[in-house]
C-alpha cells in the first residue's frame, strides 16, 4: 500500500480487525438498470445492527460488460458520502496495475478517517458510477460484494455480512404514441361527454389498435346504456368495428360499485394505422346530483398499443378531468332526489305542515334549512311539481 496517509491508515484499520468480534452489521450494494453504453450511480450502504462502526472495507467485483467506470485520470469514479465525514476513504482498482478501460475487474474500498472517529450512521457509505459496455448484451450482470470488514472503537472487529448488487442491461424502447383523455365540465346533475385521442410521437411506426383503462369517481361516472354497457362509442371514421367497452372491476354493477371502464379500439379485418390526432372514442359522463364543485380526475392506466404489423408499440397516456362547477339548485319537495316532485310527495309535505308527519320524512321541503316547513315552501314545491325542478344547463 502507498505511504500517502490514506492507505497507511487503511492498513492500520485492516490490521486491528484481528481483534474480538462485536454484533452483526451489513454492507449492501444497490442495483442499476442501463441501456448499452449508458451509465448510472449505485449506492453502497451500511446497516450497523446496533454496533458502533467507525470504518468499513469491502470489494466490488464486476464484469467488463458492466463495470465501475473510471474518472479522468484513471481512478474509480466513486465518492464517499460527505455527511459521514470520512475523508481518508480510498478506492483502488484491482488487480494492481490494471487498465480501468480494459481489464480491471474489482474495486477495493476502505471507508475511514484518521482524525474523525465518530460512528458511521446507518445509510449510504459511498457511491460509484457503473457503466455498460456499448456492445453489452441484454442481461443482468453481478456486482459481487466481498472482503467485508467493519471496525469499531479501538479497532474492535464488528461481524459484518452484506448483499451484492447487479447491473441490468436492456435496450430502452422509447414511447412513440400517447393516448390523451379530454376534459369536460358542468353543473352537478348534468350530462357531459369527453373524448380520447391519439398523438403520435417522433418516429412512431403507426398505431392500428389501442387499449386503455379509465378510472372515474362516484360523483362523475360513465353511465350505462340500455344494454348495460358503458355509454362509450368508437369514432366511426376509424372503421374499427371490433372495438369494445366494459366496466371495471369485472363483474361490478354500473352506478353501484364500478370505478372504471376498459376501452379497446381495434378491428380484426382493418389493420390500417390510425391518423395522428384522431379521436379514438367518446364517453358520456353523468355528473352526480350531490357532487361538490371541484375537479375530478379521469385516470388513465394500462395503456397498450399495437402497430399495423402486430408489433407492440410503447404508448403513454395522459389523465383527463371533469370539473363540476356548482351544485344544482335545491328542489323543494323532491323527497327521493330524482329532480321531480310527485303528488305523493306534495301530500307528504301537507302532512308535515299540519304536524301529521315529521320533517325528517322529507327534509327537501325545508328549503330555508330552519327545521320547519312553511306555506311559502309548500308553494315552492307545488311550482316544482307543475313546472319541474330548477336547473341550469
Amino acid at each position: 500500500m502507498r505511504g500517502d496517509g490514506r492507505w497507511t491508515a487503511a492498513a492500520i484499520v485492516a490490521a486491528v480487525w484481528m481483534a474480538g468480534v462485536a454484533s452483526a452489521a451489513t454492507i449492501d450494494v444497490s442495483s442499476a438498470n442501463l441501456a448499452p453504453g449508458a451509465s448510472a450511480e449505485i449506492t453502497v450502504s451500511l446497516l450497523g445492527g446496533g454496533a458502533t462502526i467507525i470504518g468499513t472495507q469491502n470489494r466490488l467485483d464486476f464484469t467488463r460488460q458492466a463495470f465501475i467506470a473510471p474518472k479522468v485520470g484513471g481512478n474509480p469514479d466513486c465518492a464517499v458520502e460527505p455527511s459521514i465525514n470520512k475523508p481518508a476513504t480510498g478506492f483502488r482498482y484491482l488487480p494492481l496495475g490494471c487498465d480501468p478501460n480494459a481489464d480491471c475487474t474489482s474495486v477495493r474500498v476502505f471507508v475511514l478517517s484518521i482524525v474523525d472517529l465518530d460512528p458511521i450512521p446507518d445509510g449510504p457509505l459511498y457511491t460509484c458510477r457503473v457503466a455498460a459496455a456499448a456492445d453489452a448484451a441484454e442481461a443482468t450482470y453481478p456486482l459481487a460484494n466481498s472482503e467485508l470488514r467493519a471496525a469499531g472503537p479501538g479497532g474492535s472487529v464488528v461481524d459484518v455480512s452484506g448483499s451484492p448488487g447487479a447491473v441490468t442491461v436492456a435496450i430502452v424502447q422509447l414511447p412513440t404514441a400517447r393516448l390523451i383523455i379530454g376534459q369536460a365540465g358542468g353543473m352537478a346533475g348534468n350530462a357531459r361527454v369527453f373524448d380520447v385521442s391519439l398523438e403520435l410521437l417522433d418516429d412512431a411506426p403507426g398505431v392500428a389498435g389501442v387499449q386503455l383503462d379509465i378510472g372515474f369517481y362516484p360523483e362523475t361516472q360513465i353511465p350505462p346504456t340500455l344494454g348495460g354497457g358503458p355509454a362509450c362509442e368508437v369514432n366511426p371514421a376509424l372503421d374499427k368495428a371490433d372495438s369494445s367497452f366494459v366496466y371495471l372491476p369485472s363483474g361490478c354493477m354500473a352506478g353501484v360499485n364500478c370505478s372504471g371502464v376498459r376501452a379497446i379500439v381495434l378491428s380484426l379485418t382493418n389493420t390500417d394505422a390510425i391518423v395522428d390526432g384522431s379521436q379514438l372514442f367518446a364517453c358520456a359522463l353523468a355528473l352526480g346530483l350531490d357532487a361538490d364543485p371541484g375537479v375530478y380526475p379521469l385516470v388513465a392506466t394500462n395503456p397498450l398499443a399495437s402497430a399495423p404489423d402486430g408489433d407492440e408499440v410503447l404508448v403513454l397516456a395522459s389523465d383527463g378531468a371533469v370539473e363540476v362547477t356548482e351544485r344544482l339548485p335545491a328542489c323543494a319537495g323532491d323527497c327521493d332526489g330524482n329532480r321531480a316532485v310527485s303528488i305523493s310527495e306534495l301530500l307528504l309535505g301537507v302532512n308535515i305542515v299540519i304536524g301529521s308527519a315529521d320533517i325528517s320524512a322529507c327534509p327537501a321541503f325545508d328549503t330555508a334549512g330552519d327545521g320547519d316547513v312553511t306555506v311559502s315552501e309548500m308553494i315552492q314545491a307545488v311550482n316544482a311539481a307543475l313546472g319541474g325542478c330548477p336547473t341550469i344547463a
